[in-house]
């Protein structure tokens, strides 16, 4: 039985008068229920009183908080507990304190639940040593009266241990802790005003004082006149199995593990389970629904592996694997395009990918579609990702439309230390029925990931450098796996896409923020607002999305990006073409009088990144964009901001604006596979010419010819001259043809001439100026040695002819041995010996002496030949003979002996 105070002015109490120690160390146990709303009157669970005007030590509630008060000799220290337990239900109650110490705070557990704990006076002087009363449910002045029942109140003079607490929570007597720490100990169970008796015994009894009544019976064990055996309370024949169907998406705390039980009863036995595993693992509190059924609630850390649920009296245990969150350290996502919300990661944007290295063979990651339910998505116009499993085939996987979360597997037969890259590839919201994905809404949800027992992840390092890739289509990645389709957007295929091969030259991690149709004027497909909007000379921030996820997200983090890019690329412009943007919008979202446009935007969120501002193939908007490009850099001139114009030969790989289908792209517009890889290396060759040079405008000229390299000698180039009228091909200049004049100039330095020579055939030994028609205007001209020497990046070549236009070149200079490009993009090409095959190859001379392994896991991507276009990761490489080994994944034809290649940054 408990007691019940009837509250309000009643004098009701359980008191005690004699000299009672409070010791150093003390744990109190009560059980309340509180009959009615708590009120404004701090009602006294407990008071050690010192006899005269000062509560001692004291628990009260009242309307705002649970407080709990020690009256220390200079200052009284008072905490308390603002979350207020439940009204009309049995709660048990908990607290330990050690006053050893005035930094100290009490911890106190209702249900077996630690709650937060506010200091709000700090205690100072010495602690109390004595009180010469004790008052349960009342002040000694009877004003504080509980207004409710009252069961079990017990001291320990100790700090007992979580595990003791816990027992003590789930309803054990308290003889069954710690017994020779027991001061002492009411059941309160008395129904008139007597002796209550101490069952500790210890012989401290006190008396009920006035009308206290007998109330219901609290949800603990009841004692016996002996203290039971252990059997009396085991479950030794139990078992239990855990419900393995987790929910997820609810992040890493307050994880909730349903048992089913077997076996002695739970309710009469009440087992005290434990919780193990790694670090972090914890158990917050558990439950006992019935006789079958419990539940435990569990915390997690962020290291992955096996988290163990046990009943001790049993020995009984069970294991699940941990759950790994998004947010550890060793899973990374790509920069720029990922946001969390509610310990999920989200994206909308194709390109954006995620890469991590675990310990075993088997991994789930777990995504959530719940929220395109209301969206009415068809199932085959679901997003699609794609995995690679150290570095191997691709596996494109369409998610699955569900309300709740499912498993992406990715399995193999190996084990040992794994790396696998995720990255969303595709997604189709412009059919019917249609999908914004300007919308929260709208986008891949990736809540967490499964390790089987044992695993773990292991240790990332990413790229050194990070970038930024604005664009349209042509940045989302259409056609770049040849997918020649009547919707574009079915060939959406980020892995071989712009961005990513840009950030493999410059050994970056990319972020790449392209949608289709999209530009600095247009708004693109699925209503996306404009990259960037200036309207009447003002930035439009509502309708811009360079700086957010979506409409609800910002990218920045106190204006900032976070983290700082090294590069940002800029490449919008063909939608604009297509779309009929106007010039002056386009012009203005780049630079505007009044210094609002797009350049200024990302310095001031990237202060020190290098800013590339691209002319697509085609030539489309060039004018513009050049304008704006030009308008900045009169305004407020930035030497780490450049314009990349390719221009309109071969170089540029051009795309002329309104021509149809050809060779190069689908539909006059997008890039073909292997178009995106030569594109990728004019870029590439592009921005680090700028950078080498200093010069802010690279212009683009057509390329007949082969690099350079410093201290070649005798070397030729090509240059083409056609008629000025028609364009024909003019196929009669000789070197005395009149008004011929040559020249070539090297990067930062001035023209120089070149004197013409005749040669007698194409064939003819070198002459310094010589000349000579090939075929269909294109003549063979000899250069100088001083033309392609040391302390130059590059250099140009033309002339010009009366009544006649010289098509010029250009050569990158390149230095000797490895040939740098940059960071990490080697140049090279394939040897005689051993025989070119779909998996082995061997690479030039110049690569001889490279460390071993330098090479494993870069990328290697055909320039010239049947295989142009065409990139594999590199799965070994041996120094001695020169040999690369692509047996993971292979190349569809053996390469030609000479094909060209370059070697990019690569996955390392």
């Amino acid at each position: 039985m408990a007691l019940n105070f009837s509250g309000g002015s009643s004098t009701d109490r359980v008191s005690r008068t004699a000299t009672i120690a409070v010791p150093t160390q003390r744990t109190y146990l009560v059980w309340f229920k509180a009959t009615g709303a708590f009120d404004v009157t701090t009602r006294r669970l407990w008071d050690f009183h010192d006899g005269a005007s000062n509560g001692v030590d004291l628990l009260a509630i009242s309307s705002t908080r649970l407080e709990f008060q020690v009256v220390w000799s200079s200052t009284i220290g008072r905490w308390e507990v603002t979350s207020l337990p439940s009204t009309g239900v049995w709660h048990s109650l908990i607290l330990a304190y050690d006053d050893g110490g005035t930094v100290n705070d009490p911890v106190i557990y209702i249900d077996g639940v630690s709650q937060t704990v506010n200091e709000f006076s700090t205690p100072a002087g010495s602690a109390p040593s004595t009180a010469t009363e004790l008052h349960i449910g009342n002040s000694a002045g009877t004003d504080r009266a509980w207004n409710g029942d009252l069961a079990r109140f017990a001291r320990w003079d100790t700090i007992l241990t979580a595990a003791e607490i816990e027992a003590l929570a789930a309803g054990y007597p308290p003889h069954m802790i710690r017994s020779g720490s027991l001061f002492l100990w009411y059941e309160l169970e008395e129904n008139q005003a007597s002796a209550v008796p101490d069952f500790s015994g210890n012989g401290r009894h006190a008396n009920a004082v006035a009308g206290l009544l007998s109330a219901l019976n609290p949800p603990f064990m009841p004692i016996y006149q002996a203290p039971p055996s252990a059997s009396d309370f085991a479950t030794s024949s139990g078992t239990f199995t855990l419900d393995r169907t987790f929910d997820y998406a609810d992040g890493q705390t307050g994880h909730v593990v349903t048992l089913t039980g077997s076996g002695t009863s739970w309710l009469t036995s009440t087992p005290v389970f434990s919780v193990s595993g790694p670090t972090g693992v914890s158990k917050t509190a558990q439950s006992i629904i019935s006789d079958t059924s419990a539940t435990v609630t569990i915390t997690y850390g962020t290291t992955a592996g096996a988290v163990t649920i046990t009943d001790p009296v049993s020995s009984h245990q069970e294991q699940f694997t941990l759950y790994v969150p998004v947010d550890n350290a060793n899973w990374f996502w790509s920069p720029y395009n990922w946001y969390e919300v509610s310990n999920v990661r989200r994206t909308t944007a194709p390109g954006a990918y995620c890469r991590f290295r675990f310990t075993g063979s088997t991994c789930k990651l777990k995504y959530d579609t719940s929220l395109m339910q209301t969206l009415g998505t068809d199932a085959d116009k679901m997003p699609k990702v794609a995995h690679s499993l150290d570095n191997g085939d691709w596996v494109v996987t369409q998610l699955t439309k569900s309300a709740s979360v499912q498993d992406l597997t990715i399995a193999s037969t190996g084990s040992g230390t794994r790396e696998v890259e995720l990255i969303f590839i595709n997604f189709e919201p412009y059919q019917s029925p249609v999908a914004n994905i300007w919308t929260p809404d709208y986008a891949v949800v990736f809540t967490g990931m499964e390790l089987a027992d044992g695993e773990d992840l292991a240790a990332f390092t990413p790229r050194p450098n990070n970038m930024v890739v604005y664009g349209d289509s042509i940045v989302q990645g259409v056609f770049s796996q040849s997918l020649n389709t009547g919707n574009h957007t079915v060939g959406d295929d980020a892995r071989d896409s712009l961005p990513r091969r840009l950030g493999q030259a410059f050994d970056a991690e990319v972020g790449a923020l392209g949608y289709g149709s999209q530009g600095y004027g247009k708004t693109g497909l699925s209503s996306i607002p404009r990259v960037y909007h200036v309207s009447g000379g003002a930035y439009q921030a509502s309708t811009s999305t360079w700086d957010k996820h979506h409409s609800e997200a910002s990218r920045l983090s106190g204006g900032l990006f976070s983290p700082a890019p090294d590069f940002i690329v800029m490449y919008h412009g063909t939608a604009d073409d297509t779309g009929s943007s106007s010039d002056a919008d386009v012009t203005n979202s780049i630079h505007t009088s009044a210094s609002v446009g797009m350049i200024q935007a990302l310095r001031a969120a990237a202060p020190n990144a290098e800013i590339f501002v691209c002319i697509p193939a085609g030539q489309r908007k060039a004018s513009a964009i050049t304008a704006g490009f030009n308008a900045f850099q009169t305004a407020s001139p930035d030497s780490k901001v450049y314009l990349i114009d390719l221009g309109t030969g071969e170089p540029a790989l051009g795309l002329t604006s309104g021509s149809a289908a050809n060779r190069r792209s689908f539909d006059g517009v997008h890039y073909k596979a292997d178009t995106y890889a030569d594109v990728s290396v004019r870029e590439t060759q592009a921005m680090q010419a700028s950078r080498a040079s200093g010069e802010a405008v690279f212009q683009g000229v057509e390329q007949m010819g082969r690099d350079f390299y410093h201290g070649d000698t005798n070397v030729s180039t090509i240059i083409r001259i056609l008629d000025a009228t028609n364009g024909d091909p003019e196929q009669s200049v000789e070197h005395n043809t009149a008004g011929l004049s040559l020249w070539y100039r090297r990067e930062g330095e001035t023209l120089q001439a070149i004197t013409p020579v005749a040669l007698a055939s194409a064939s003819a030994a070198h002459a310094d100026g010589g000349i000579e028609h090939l075929d269909d205007g294109y003549y063979r001209l000899d250069l100088p040695d001083a033309a392609v020497a040391a302390g130059a990046t590059g250099v140009q070549v033309g002339g010009t002819v009366p009544d006649m236009l010289v098509i010029s070149s250009y050569h990158a200079l390149r230095e000797p041995g490895l040939r740098l490009l940059g960071r990490a993009t080697i140049e090279s090409s394939v040897q005689a010996s051993p025989v070119p095959s779909t998996t082995v190859f061997a690479g030039a001379t110049a690569l001889e002496g490279v460390a071993q392994d330098f090479y494993n896991n870069r990328y290697l991507v055909f320039t010239s030949g049947r295989l142009k276009g065409i990139g594999r990761f590199i799965t070994d490489y041996d120094p001695a003979s020169r040999l690369f080994d692509f047996t993971n994944h292979s190349f569809p034809e053996p390469p030609a002996v000479g094909d060209a290649f370059l070697i990019t940054g690569g996955r390392t």
